[in-house]
């Protein structure tokens, strides 16, 4: 009976013994498996943000490159609409000042005919410089376009006292009309003077620009 129970413990320690040798290569062939899908999805989320990563890079390159597009496209607008506007602004003034400082004709029909065409060219100037200030001040600075209008302002002061002028011509009263249309004609190119400095402000700016060229995208 003694041998019996022996053997029998025996053959329990050994069972013991197999089942914890198989449950151990058990648990670490699963410990192995878990650890390879592991490194599989870590191999898988890696590949993915890279892809993520210079998908966002292309599409930051992209966004750069647009908005450099746009932003050199926009300061050549503003260049044109510069040099328009001033061109216009210094035809207008040199057309009023000549019909204000006119010159001396002994043919009276000759004169009155001269002053008729720069009065026909300065207002086509005249119109011609508010539409396209009108249509374009967008693009200018609050102090350009307040130098602007008092342009086109003046304008309107001067042709109202010169009209005056006209219809009191040789009357007491005409003499002081005379004189403010004169010193009307001379405060436009105090005013063209301020608005040709606002508008090489502008060139300035561009000059900056181009001279920092374009930005890196890396």
């Amino acid at each position: 009976m003694q041998v019996f129970l022996t053997m029998l413990s025996l053959v329990i320690v050994l069972i013991q013994v197999w089942y914890s040798s198989g449950r151990q290569k058990e648990l670490e062939s699963h410990k192995a498996r878990l650890q390879r899908e592991l490194e599989d999805d870590k191999a898988g989320l890696q590949g993915e943000l890279e892809a993520k990563k210079a998908k966002l890079q292309t599409d930051l390159q992209i966004s750069v490159h647009e908005f450099e597009t746009r932003f050199s496209l926009l300061h050549q607008k503003r260049l044109e609409i510069v040099g328009e506007l001033y061109a216009r602004s210094a035809e207008a003034v040199n057309l009023m000042r000549a019909i204000t400082s006119p010159l001396v004709m002994e043919d009276e029909d000759e004169h009155a005919k001269h002053q008729t065409e720069l009065i026909r060219r300065f207002l086509t100037a005249r119109d011609g410089l508010d539409d396209f200030f009108t249509l374009n001040r967008v693009f200018l600075s609050e102090d350009t376009c307040g130098k602007l209008d008092a342009l086109v302002k003046r304008f309107l002061h001067i042709q109202i006292d010169y009209g005056t002028f006209e219809r009191w011509k040789g009357s007491a009263g005409a003499g002081e009309y005379w004189r403010q249309v004169q010193e009307g004609s001379e405060r436009l190119v105090g005013i063209l003077g301020e608005i040709e400095t606002e508008l090489r402000g502008y060139l300035s700016t561009v000059e900056s620009a181009s001279a920092r060229g374009p930005r890196s995208s890396a």
